[in-house]
This record gives structure tokens, C-alpha cells and sequence, in this order.
């Protein structure tokens, strides 16, 4: 790197030198791209009398992992963007000390904007002390967030050190139109939807629970498809288990009133008496049975603790202001239920960083990507980087709207009544699509109305579709797409014919009669396209059966 000099001629002293070899890999030089005029980046030194008198916007960078947060500041001069300044590199701890060192580190240079990687659980205590410091109520965005493969989009280093990353960081946030924040839920929402995401990992701790309870018995010869969730039946298996005795002898006891069963539990034997005498001789070993308690044993305590985790966040979801106008307008849409509706609302935050429905889908996960090339649509498969919680919550809700349909089919009018089950019928007739795909499209319907709903604070209104204004019974309205057409084959014979051109000149056969005819030809064809041909001839047919058509109402 060039050493820069002073404006009255003198080199870098001690300490900018030893601070310029600090940036040695990143602190390029601006080169103008109009000019190719090359600037040298400053130094920063506090005894540098120059930088004392300039004005420096200065941009700071964090690299947080957990035990220590490297700083770096990059600035750039008020008067002349062109010249940057390359400032300090420092490192704190993430503790309370070490916190306060870098608060007052910032302090002293006042940066514009700070800029994290979003390292996880690491980074969100020192987002919100910094954002509690230098911008409370969030209103100038001083304090930034972002995700890591948003930021490897537009970094390239050729080493990578926390302290390098810091001085990308710094570098990165001086240009604001790169810069995409991340959503970072305060201390008590972060809490509230850690609960509900422990309480989906205990639900499939239990579902894997359940498995093995039926392996176990499989592996005795009982093969009884019975239901946990069927109120006595889960009830009447733990007391077999706990009997010690063949399934013959058991319900035979427990018909007599010698073996004490719930009343659930009785009721359920009367309904499977017949179906369990199948297995009347089936006997479990002493191990299977301390093994298959144990099992219930837990199943119950998940049970207990998912009751608690449930009770928990309905009552904050309900109760807090953040989250109470949401879960009201929220709570009329079919299906939703309050673990759904809490996902939705927690796993979403703030709809209005989302400035497209497009957005909110692919952060959901429920749409598919679309890459296209000239006229051609290449569809791509959902955002594997989605959040699944929430596309979780949305096709439960698809598949409670689609089953609700299955009930309600000899009821024509209630399908009616609301234009979401309405949908989920014309979805259900679809017979070419299968069933994943039919909850695909249910709940990228559920997903648009929720962020319709959540963006404008109005509740869910079930005839809101019907009472639309219905399209236009006239003539349809056509199209601008056989006109883009003809203005992409005229760009397309414009560049076949400049190539054409390289290539005769290059096989020196620009002067030969074959190169000629073929080239006038091309020239025909692109003189029948221009503005006095074909091009014309269409722009003013539309516009004349357009006018037709509004005049047929």
C-alpha cells in the first residue's frame, strides 16, 4: 500500500504507521472511476492536527463472537467522499467492562452507523446495549444488524480474521445502499419465542416417544392401532402394562372391577373389546413393562410441560400490547388455533420490514423462487433458508382448512359464507394436484391474507372476496405481450447481425457477394420492424381495440 502523505509533505509518524499496517489488506486506495485519479486513504492519529481541524463521518464495524467484539472505524472525509480515513482497531470483551470500554470508544468518535454480523445469540445483547446507547427509539438506524449470507454477497476478502471482518464491517456500512437489517426481537419477545420453539421440540420429543411405546409393544405381538389423543385409549394401555398379566386376563379383570381402570379407560374397553380379543394371550416380559412405564412416565411429563408452555405464551400473546391487535384480527381466519396463532405472530415480528408480500412468502418458505432469462420463467424450489416454524403454522392451518372443507361439503352455504374455505374448496376439486400441493396452496393463501391483516390492522373479514367488485363481463383486455415480442426479435436481429459482421471481418469475407445478400437481407427484415412498420402498426391496433373494449364497459 502507498504511504500516504500529509498535506504540507510530511510521511505517516509511529502510530499511523503502525495503524496503516493494520489495514494493510483492506485499506485500498480510491481510484476515481472517471479520471483514474488514485487517493491514498489517511490515517487517523490523535495528535494529527489536519484530522483535528477536518470533519470525518466516521462508520464503525463489530465482529461479536463470545468472548471478545473487534472494533473498527472507517471514515470519510465531509468535504471530499473521495478521501477515506482508516481509524482505529481495538478489542473488548463481551462482558459488562468490556461493554463499557466499547461504549466509550464510540463515544469519542461519534460513527454515523454501526454495523454487526448477525452471529446469533451472540450478537443480540450487544445490539441492544449499543442501540440503547446511541439510538433508543430506533428512528435514524444507527445501529445495524445484518445476515451473514447477505454479507458475504458483497465482501471478498483474501484473509479471513475477526479483525479483518470488523474492518469490512466498518467499510461496508459507509454505503448505505448495500446495507439490508435484520430483525433482532428484544430481550422478552426473544425469550417468549424461545419457550415456543422448545415447546415444537418437545412435541416431537414426544411423538418419538410414542413411537417407541408402539415399538415396544409391536415387538410383545400386540399391534393394537390405537390413538393417544383418543380420549381412554392411551389410558387403557398403560394400565395393561402396569397389570403384569395377558391381555385376556387383564380385560377380564378389569371388566370385573379387579383391576381398577379410569373412567375413559372403561369406556374405551367396552368399544375395543371385540378388536382386542385378537391378542388375548399377548403377555409382556418384566423388562418391557419397566421399559414401556418409563416410557408413559415421560410422556406425561411432556405432556405437562407443553400444558405450561401453551398457558405461558397465550397469556403474553393475548395480554401484550405488541401482539394483542394482531392475535384479535387473527383470530377469525378457520383453523387457527393458539400454538398457529402465536407462531404467526412471534415468528413474523414486524410485517412492515417486509416491503413485498413476495418477501413474506419467501421468509415463510411456502413460495417458490423465479429466475428468468429473456421470455423464460426458470421456477426454482422455496427459500431453504426460510424460518419452518412459521411455514409450519401456515400449512397446519392449510390442512385444518382443507379437512374442515371434507366436512362441510354436504353444506354448500357455510363454504360460501367464508371466501378462505371457499378457496380451500376450489383447491380440494383440483383432482391433478396432491395433497402437499393443495396445502401448498392453502397456505400461501392463509400467508397472504395474514400479512394483508397484519399490515393494514384490520380484522379478518370472511366475506371480504365475496363483496368484491366482480370482473368486467365485456371482452378481455389485450395484452402488451405480442408487441414485447416483436421489440425482442428486433433487438435479437440487431445483435445476430453485428456478429455476423465480426465474424465476415474476422474470415476476411466481408467483400464477398454471400456476406453482402445476407446482410441486406437481415437490413429487410430489421427495416420492416422499425417505427413506420410493424412496431407501429401494433401499438396502434391495441390502442384501438382497447378503446373498443372500454367503450363495451
Amino acid at each position: 500500500m502507498q504511504n500516504a502523505q500529509t498535506p504540507d509533505g510530511g510521511a505517516d509518524s509511529p502510530a499511523q504507521k503502525a495503524l496503516r499496517t493494520k489495514w494493510k489488506t483492506v485499506g485500498l486506495p480510491f481510484v476515481s472511476p472517471g479520471s483514474g485519479e488514485v487517493i491514498p486513504p489517511r490515517v487517523w492519529d490523535e495528535r494529527d492536527g489536519w484530522l483535528a481541524r477536518e470533519d470525518v463521518w466516521w462508520h464503525a464495524g463489530l465482529d461479536v463472537d463470545k468472548k471478545f467484539i473487534w472494533a473498527a472505524l472507517y471514515g470519510v472525509l465531509a468535504r471530499d467522499p473521495r478521501q477515506k480515513v482508516l481509524g482505529p482497531v481495538e478489542r473488548y470483551g463481551t462482558d459488562g467492562p468490556g461493554l463499557a470500554l466499547l461504549l466509550s470508544f464510540l463515544d469519542k468518535f461519534n460513527p454515523a452507523r454501526v454495523l454487526l454480523e448477525n452471529t446469533g445469540v451472540y450478537s443480540n445483547h450487544p445490539y441492544w446495549v449499543l442501540r440503547g446507547h446511541l439510538d433508543p427509539t430506533n428512528a435514524s438506524a444507527r445501529v445495524i444488524v445484518m445476515n451473514s449470507r447477505v454479507i458475504n454477497r458483497h465482501l471478498v476478502a483474501n484473509k479471513k480474521t475477526d479483525k479483518v471482518d470488523a474492518q469490512r464491517l466498518a467499510q461496508l456500512a459507509s454505503v448505505p445502499e448495500f446495507l439490508e437489517p435484520s430483525y433482532i426481537s428484544p430481550p422478552a419477545e426473544f425469550a417468549v419465542r424461545g419457550m415456543l420453539r422448545q415447546r415444537n421440540k418437545v412435541t416431537q420429543h414426544a411423538t418419538r416417544v410414542k413411537n417407541r411405546i408402539k415399538t415396544g409393544l409391536s415387538s410383545a405381538g400386540f399391534n393394537w392401532k390405537f390413538d393417544f389423543d383418543t380420549a381412554g385409549q392411551r389410558d387403557l394401555v398403560y394400565a395393561f402394562v402396569q397389570s403384569g398379566t395377558s391381555l385376556g386376563e387383564f380385560v377380564a379383570a378389569a371388566e370385573r372391577g379387579a383391576t381398577p381402570v379410569t373412567p375413559l379407560a372403561g369406556r374405551a374397553l367396552r368399544k375395543a373389546k371385540t378388536e382386542l380379543a385378537r391378542w388375548a394371550c399377548v403377555q409382556l416380559d418384566p423388562v418391557m413393562q419397566v421399559l414401556l412405564a418409563g416410557y408413559f412416565a415421560e410422556l406425561a411429563r411432556l405432556g405437562a410441560q407443553v400444558d405450561v408452555y401453551d398457558k405461558i405464551v397465550a397469556e403474553k400473546v393475548m395480554t401484550d400490547e405488541t401482539h394483542k391487535t394482531g392475535h384479535d384480527n387473527l383470530q377469525g381466519i378457520v383453523g387457527t388455533g393458539t400454538w398457529s396463532l402465536a407462531t404467526i405472530l412471534l415468528e413474523s415480528g414486524p410485517v412492515s420490514r417486509f416491503h413485498r408480500i413476495g418477501q413474506y412468502l419467501s421468509y415463510a418458505g411456502i413460495s417458490n423462487g423465479k429466475d428468468q432469462s429473456a421470455e423464460k420463467d426458470v421456477k426454482k424450489k422455496p427459500n431453504p433458508f426460510s424460518n419452518h416454524l412459521l411455514k409450519a403454522a401456515f400449512k397446519t392451518v392449510a390442512f385444518t382448512l382443507l379437512k374442515q372443507v371434507d366436512l362441510q361439503r354436504a353444506d354448500p352455504s357455510a363454504l360460501a359464507n367464508d371466501c378462505l374455505l371457499a378457496y380451500a374448496a376450489r383447491v380440494m376439486a383440483r383432482a391433478e394436484l396432491s395433497n402437499g400441493k393443495k396445502a401448498n396452496k392453502v397456505a400461501a393463501k392463509v400467508a397472504r391474507i395474514t400479512y394483508a391483516i397484519l399490515k393494514s390492522g384490520k380484522p379478518y373479514d370472511p366475506s371480504y372476496e365475496r363483496d368484491r367488485v366482480p370482473a368486467r363481463s365485456g371482452p378481455a383486455k389485450p395484452r402488451n405481450k405480442p408487441l414485447r415480442r416483436v421489440k425482442f426479435l428486433e433487438k435479437a436481429l440487431v445483435l445476430c447481425k453485428a456478429r455476423a459482421q465480426f465474424l465476415f471481418e474476422e474470415a476476411h469475407l466481408t467483400s464477398t457477394k454471400e456476406a453482402r445478400d445476407w446482410l441486406q437481407k437481415v437490413n429487410d427484415v430489421l427495416a420492416g420492424l422499425n417505427e413506420a412498420g410493424i412496431v407501429r402498426t401494433l401499438t396502434v391496433q391495441l390502442k384501438h381495440v382497447r378503446g373498443n373494449a372500454k367503450e363495451c364497459g
